[in-house]
């Protein structure tokens, strides 16, 4: 899945969440986002914004 220019602009930042990220859940004390316009899950690891990766951290959806 492609990320939007907003989830784009936040990855590997420690930018506050943008208007279309839903929070979904803690893991490990981490917040996990969904973003409703592109559907990326983006998780704040230690100030920094980093997608999901499956296996990684796992995915809501799966």
């Amino acid at each position: 899945m492609s990320e939007c220019t907003h989830c784009t602009q936040i990855m590997g930042s420690s930018k506050a969440p943008h208007e279309h990220l839903v929070k979904l859940r803690e893991h490990h004390t981490h917040p996990v986002y969904r973003c409703s316009k592109c559907g990326s899950e983006l998780v704040l690891l230690f100030d920094c914004w980093e997608p999901c990766f499956q296996g990684w951290l796992p995915a809501a959806t799966g």
